[in-house]
């Protein structure tokens, strides 16, 4: 039963959610935008406040929302609207200097503030239909984020992007609404204490949940919509709205209901695959936007490791779920102060004091991602890998090789990270003040956060303890990396394939254009007779052509090349599925 709301959760949590959309309505009146402007990031202090205030199980209810939502505070919710609120408030900030001479900056804090509402109301709601209705809202809204620029590039990440959020929303809402219709509770408490979905909702619920949170094959969106939208927007679709992905699993798969070890194997096998997937195509990007992005990729793989650790042990999961959530924290604050360092250094220009100085800071924050020993990025590994020991012994065996691999990719893309921004010429404007002021408590969250949690207390144990476990991985790939920046100084490293952002995209374009072509050429043949063959051979006939037209575009090296990639990690998902049941 729902106790009545006090007034300070009344208070915190109605502003939470209705200050952002408030203020982003308010844009609409002309005289208004200056100052709403320089407000709109500030909206996100109700929900910081909350993390504090506020005890666990606090709810309310608002009315004024579609079908009364009702919000509330959990653990796990507490955790990730801690690093949620904490980066929409920052990189708001950072945007309001960074888009000073924008003409149209109005327009994107209008969006950058429907985005954050609806991100927080996703973590805080508590009944299915609200986490729905802000989860759409804060979908397409973002949509606005990534075309922002009205570039060619824009544009088409934004179509990509647009496309991909319309078909997740529609597995997602077809799987509530199967979950809806056995039971006659809408409340997540409720809904988690019926059991394990049916495998048909487990689906859905991969896919639709999985496409936000970048898993194979669904990430095609994310790498051009992180280098088309403006750095701000970037900061806040890796770090904070890719996890909603990562949350939406937390809250309707009960990982306490019962073991699925298939699950289990599905889960941690795709995430090794993503983990690898993102390093080796994020390594030949050349846009270092772009190659945060195939690290947020490679990271939410692991991510989905620990995830899919908890279903071979479901008495487990209340260490499984802190430990995914300490990651989700890390992972957010990390990629928010690389993609703002990245600014501050397109900024500033290469050999200046300003770029020395955001250099240093920008190396911080990718050793940190690294796991790097006495950073966050440890501290986060050693409560996955306590995570990861559910396992059977034989996966442990994998996995014990695997993860330190994985940390050693990481080095590495972050060494390419480094090196492409090496040479970087101002291209955005003058650095402002306000970026500084933005970007230097981001890169102390990054240093102080989990070591202020109590909840990373045995996590932290366990990385002092593992100092070398998570410092050969770094020190091989650093000592890789200089190899490589060796050889390319001296112009003897191969030079790298030039892989598209979003990659296996043009595969699925390619597909969508030849069913198009076969459709066009079925409904053209049956409407025209061709003497000596009729209508079924004037359809072959384009069928054919169509056909062949695809074929040619296939043959091209760089879409060649991506699907030898994907072959690539087919075959070794089939090795290790082989490996583990026979």
């Amino acid at each position: 039963m729902t106790m009545p709301a006090s007034f300070p959760t009344d208070l915190f949590l109605s502003a939470a959610v209705g200050l952002p959309l408030l203020g982003a309505i308010g844009l609409a009146v002309r005289p208004w935008r200056r100052a709403l402007i320089h407000l709109i990031p500030w909206t996100a202090l109700p929900a910081l406040a909350a993390v504090g205030l506020l005890p666990d199980g606090d709810s309310t209810v608002l009315h004024w929302v579609f079908l009364q939502a009702r919000l509330g505070l959990d653990p796990t919710g507490r955790l990730f609207l801690l690093f949620t609120s904490a980066l929409w408030l920052l990189s708001g900030l950072y945007g309001t200097s960074y888009l000073r001479e924008d003409r149209q900056r109005a327009r994107f804090f209008f969006f950058y503030g429907l985005a954050m509402s609806g991100n927080l109301g996703a973590i805080l709601a508590q009944d299915m239909v609200s986490f729905y209705v802000f989860f759409a809202l804060m979908s397409f809204s973002s949509y606005g984020l990534v075309v922002h620029t009205a570039e060619p590039d824009a544009v088409r990440a934004g179509r990509v992007y647009l496309c991909l959020v319309v078909a997740g929303e529609i597995f997602i809402f077809v799987a509530l609404a199967m979950l809806a219709a056995g039971g006659a509770s809408l409340d997540l408490i409720d809904l988690n204490r019926k059991g394990m979905p049916s495998t048909e909702i487990l689906v859905l619920m991969w896919v639709g949940f999985g496409i936000k949170a970048g898993a194979l094959p669904l990430h095609v969106w994310l790498p051009p919509a992180h280098s088309a939208a403006p750095t701000p927007a970037s900061a806040v679709l890796s770090g904070a709205m890719i996890k909603v992905g990562l949350l939406g699993w937390l809250r309707f798969i009960p990982m306490e209901a019962s073991a699925l070890p298939a699950w289990g194997a599905v889960f941690v096998a795709a995430g090794i695959a993503a983990a690898f997937y993102g390093v080796v195509v994020g390594a030949a990007q050349s846009h270092p936007k772009t190659i945060l992005a195939y690290s947020s990729i490679s990271q939410m793989g692991l991510i989905t490791v620990g995830f899919g650790a908890s279903f071979w042990d479901p008495a487990a999961a209340a260490l499984t779920r802190p430990a995914i959530s300490l990651y989700a924290i890390h992972h957010g604050l990390a990629k928010g102060a690389l993609f703002l360092g990245v600014g501050i250094i397109y900024s500033a220009g290469a050999g200046s004091r300003a770029f020395k100085i955001a250099q240093a800071g920008l190396w911080f924050a990718a050793l940190s991602l690294a796991g790097a020993p006495f950073t966050s990025g440890a501290v986060s590994k050693a409560a996955l890998q306590s995570a990861v020991g559910l396992v059977p012994s034989t996966w442990q065996a994998v996995l014990s090789t695997l993860l330190p691999l994985a940390s050693i990719g990481t080095t590495l893309l972050m060494g390419r990270l480094v090196y492409v921004l090496a040479s970087a010429r101002p291209a955005h404007g003058p650095l402002r003040p306000g970026m500084w002021l933005a970007w230097l408590p981001m890169l102390a969250m990054v240093a102080a956060a989990l070591f202020l949690l109590p909840t990373a207390g045995e996590a932290r144990e366990l990385s002092y303890q593992a100092v070398w476990s998570s410092l050969w991985p770094l020190a091989t790939g650093g000592t890789l990396t200089a190899l490589i920046w060796a050889a390319a100084r001296n112009r003897c490293a191969p030079s790298l394939p030039v892989l598209p952002p979003g990659d296996i995209v043009v595969i699925y374009a390619a597909a969508v254009r030849a069913c198009v072509r076969v459709a066009a050429a079925a409904r053209s043949a049956l409407s025209v007779q061709v003497p000596g063959g009729g209508a079924m051979a004037a359809l072959l006939k384009r069928a054919a052509a169509g056909a062949l037209s695809v074929e040619s575009s296939l043959g091209t090296w760089r879409i060649s090349g991506l699907m030898f990639l994907s072959l690539v990690f087919s075959f070794l998902l089939i090795f290790l599925s082989k490996m583990m049941f026979g």
